[in-house]
């Protein structure tokens, strides 16, 4: 595993996280800040729950997130240099960033982590092409695409909704929150490996709008879930970036998925993210 290159940002380190506890009266303020050199690592106030059906009944399931070492993960443009992955891929690590080219990362500057779901914000000195998100929530049946780097290599998977829910998170860290499942329909290159590394890529509907980030994969094949898109609106309001809103749209279809997965991280809009451990 190399390491994050440096010589563009300098010898930084992304120290640990000071743990904010507000009253209720500032769930609206700005998320604390801890400022360290030139980095600044933000801890968002705890959010309302997803404005979601009543998730008494819903059907729950557990994840373990083990230690943290060296690894890669997946994360896309918002906005200018600003880049959304999943929480597992950055939380716990000396040091994140994105790969500008193969050998060369870039180091993010700043790591908004939302602490009741599985989402999480980098600022990097690199910029592409920002996706544009839906104001809709997926419904039974809707088609979503998925694009990142399983495995660490291109890769993408088309998948029909299943339904809302409810994603226990033990280990590392603790979470519950509603999240959709997905039941795979295609994934290119076909194997049937787990889709590790796709964790933090972006999830697109068929007019090529973000609509959730891929969180998790179930153990047997056929089986992914995304953060549900209020956590996602949820942590870019609370970590204080400003989402494009003029983005391009690439539409998907189940003939041009593979195409249009392969542009999306030819452009720079989908791209790979690092994990350091010391």
């Amino acid at each position: 595993m190399f390491r994050l290159d440096n010589s563009r940002l300098g010898l930084l380190s992304v120290l640990g996280v000071v743990l904010v506890a507000l009253v209720s009266s500032l769930l609206d303020a700005p998320p604390p800040v801890r400022q360290v050199g030139d980095v600044s690592v933000r801890r968002p106030p705890p959010a309302a729950a997803p404005p979601v059906a009543d998730l008494e009944g819903v059907p729950e399931f557990s994840v373990e997130v083990g230690a943290k070492r060296d690894s890669s993960g997946t994360a896309f443009a918002i906005g200018d240099g600003v880049w959304m992955t999943a929480r597992h891929v950055v939380d716990g690590c000396d040091a994140v960033g994105v790969l500008e080219k193969p050998g060369r990362a870039i180091r993010a500057k700043g790591v908004a982590i939302h602490r009741n779901a599985d989402v999480a914000v980098m600022r990097v000195a690199r910029s592409g092409p920002p996706v544009r998100f839906s104001d809709e929530v997926p419904r039974p049946g809707d088609i979503a695409y998925h694009v990142g780097f399983p495995r660490g290599e291109p890769g993408e998977m088309r998948s029909r909704m299943l339904g809302v829910r409810v994603m226990n998170v033990h280990g590392r860290y603790s979470t519950r929150e509603p999240v959709i499942a997905w039941a795979e329909l295609e994934r290119h290159p076909e194997e049937s490996r787990p889709l590790s590394g796709l964790s933090g890529g972006a999830v697109f509907d068929g007019l090529g709008r973000i609509i959730g980030v891929h969180v998790a994969g179930s153990k047997r094949r056929g089986r992914s879930f995304t953060a549900h898109p209020a956590s996602i609106h949820d942590m870019v309001e609370r970590s204080g970036v400003s989402a494009s809103e003029s983005g391009p749209l690439h539409p998907f279809t189940p003939e041009t998925f593979v195409d249009v997965a392969d542009g999306l991280r030819r452009w720079g809009t989908v791209v790979k993210a690092l994990c350091d451990v010391r």
